[in-house]
Order: structure tokens, then C-alpha cells, then sequence
């Protein structure tokens, strides 16, 4: 089991922000970056919860955690983040109902399958998703191979 410090989940929000300022990520993208994100933790095996904000009570309804873990989620929330040993990555500190879901009972397949069903904000351009999941291979790559030669 893999844990990430403070500081290298510090870096990755200020990578985020980068992100966000040149792709928009938080316009339409943020469920693909949890979805990228959460890959990386399944793979090192970090835990993680997602949470979803949402900002009316069918997006509440529909995003619980049973329709999450079955994948049966059509209608996207407001945001979505990762939490990790208790700090918030990539968060937007809004103050919208939150359902929190652990990696005890969901994995990045069922992000993915959110993202996949889902209707996303036009601002944010999907033909940035394969350089954003580069971007964000690179710094867990870069990440633990440094902490793992300490």
C-alpha cells in the first residue's frame, strides 16, 4: 500500500490548477481527471474516496453510491474530486451536498463509467483528455519513482 505525502498531494493540486487554466478542466473535464487520478491509485494501490458534489437533489438521487458501484449513473453532478489521507485533490471548496464514496467500494472503472454516461459541459474540449492523462502519468511516474528512491 502506497501513501502520498502532503506535499505530493499539494504539487498535484497546483499541477491541477495549471490544468484547469489551460484545458478548463473543472468546465466539463473534472470527472475525467478523478477518473485519471483514481487510475494512478488503483495502480499503486493508494486509498481514496470520491467525492461528488451536487447541487440539486436529482443529482443527489442519482449519483448515490449504489448507482455509482452498479454504474447506472445518467445524470452528471456538479463536481467531481478525489480525497486522499484526508486532503482534497482537485476540490473547488463549493458548498453543495457531497456523497462521498471509498475505493473500498468503487474503483477508477466505475469514474470511468460515470464519465462515459454522462452529458459534460461543452467548454471543456475532450480532445484534450489524452495529453491531460499524460500529463498526469508523468507526475505519478515522476512522483513515486522519487519517493521510492528515498
Amino acid at each position: 500500500m502506497t501513501n502520498l505525502s502532503q506535499n505530493t498531494i499539494r504539487r498535484l493540486n497546483e499541477l491541477l490548477d495549471k490544468l484547469n487554466k489551460q484545458f478548463h478542466i473543472n468546465s466539463g473535464g473534472c470527472c475525467y481527471v478523478a477518473y485519471i487520478i483514481a487510475r494512478n491509485f488503483d495502480k499503486y494501490k493508494i486509498k481514496y474516496c470520491l467525492n461528488i458534489e451536487c447541487s440539486t437533489e436529482s443529482q443527489f438521487t442519482q449519483n448515490s453510491r449504489e448507482n455509482v458501484m452498479n454504474k447506472n449513473v445518467v445524470t452528471s453532478a456538479t463536481h467531481y474530486y478525489l480525497r486522499c489521507n484526508n486532503l482534497d485533490i482537485n476540490c473547488l471548496g463549493s458548498v453543495f451536498r457531497v456523497i462521498s464514496i471509498s475505493n473500498k467500494f468503487i474503483q477508477s472503472e466505475h469514474i470511468k463509467g460515470i464519465y462515459d454516461n454522462c452529458h459534460w459541459n461543452d467548454y471543456y474540449n475532450t480532445y484534450n483528455n489524452k495529453t491531460i492523462k499524460n500529463i498526469i502519468y508523468d507526475f505519478f511516474r515522476k512522483e513515486l519513482e522519487s519517493t521510492s528512491k528515498c
